[in-house]
């Protein structure tokens, strides 16, 4: 009875699953197997240069830093200029408000208008 009941769970992750991946958007879902492959390319890296085989290791993890952690970050400052720009959208009408508190400060990157 528990191997029928565990079946019948495996094919309902495995239906959930499935329809996961078929209503996913290509763009994101391909950037997350090149972050998880690299994350999974340095930990090979890691494991085998524990194990002495340096000659291998090194550019495995060159390759995996490059693929893996390195697109983490590049994301990640992606999406903080997004939200930096959004702020600086928002920041002039602070400056008018009657906020007592809302203090704007001088943008160092500011564009000629």
């Amino acid at each position: 009875m528990a191997t029928l009941i565990a079946g019948a769970v495996a094919v309902f992750v495995l239906y959930t699953l499935l329809q996961m991946f078929r209503s996913a958007n290509p763009a994101v879902m391909a950037r997350g197997i090149k972050i998880a492959g690299g994350l999974v390319a340095l930990a090979v890296a890691v494991f085998v240069g524990i194990k002495g085989e340096l000659a291998v290791a090194i550019p495995l993890g060159i390759f995996g830093v490059r693929c893996g952690p390195a697109r983490l970050v590049a994301i990640r400052d992606q999406r903080f200029q997004q939200y930096r720009r959004a702020v600086w959208l928002i920041q002039p009408a602070l400056v008018r408000s009657d906020i007592p508190c809302a203090v704007a400060l001088p943008r160092y990157d500011a564009r000629p208008r």
